[in-house]
């Protein structure tokens, strides 16, 4: 995926200050608060520059149709939680989150 192809998620992703691979197929989460692991095979072969992931990853592969992510993240900015979890229900996309309200 290249840059301009990205660039939808990245743009939304900053209305939460998330991080690119908070939706990335190689990310894997180390649990709450505990910050995430990339899983790309190519990452650990090869010298990569530190920049920053809510601007940009090469490697970013969307783990949910980007429909689903938009939703994910409507929900979590009309809501005014300051963080939320997903997960697939059969057919379902469940999502729940925590935070206070802001006005």
């Amino acid at each position: 995926m290249n840059a301009a192809q990205r660039l939808p998620y990245v743009e939304m992703l900053r209305e939460l200050d998330w991080e690119l691979c908070t939706f990335c197929s190689y990310d894997k989460s180390n649990g709450c608060d505990c910050g995430r692991e990339c899983q790309h095979p190519l990452e650990h072969r090869l010298a990569i520059p530190e920049y920053d992931l809510v601007s940009d990853c090469w490697g970013f592969r969307p783990d949910y149709p980007i429909n689903d992510i938009a939703d994910i993240i409507g929900i979590t900015l009309a809501q005014g939680w300051q963080a939320a979890t997903w997960w697939e229900d059969g057919d379902k996309l469940r999502i729940v989150g925590r935070g206070e309200v802001t006005v």
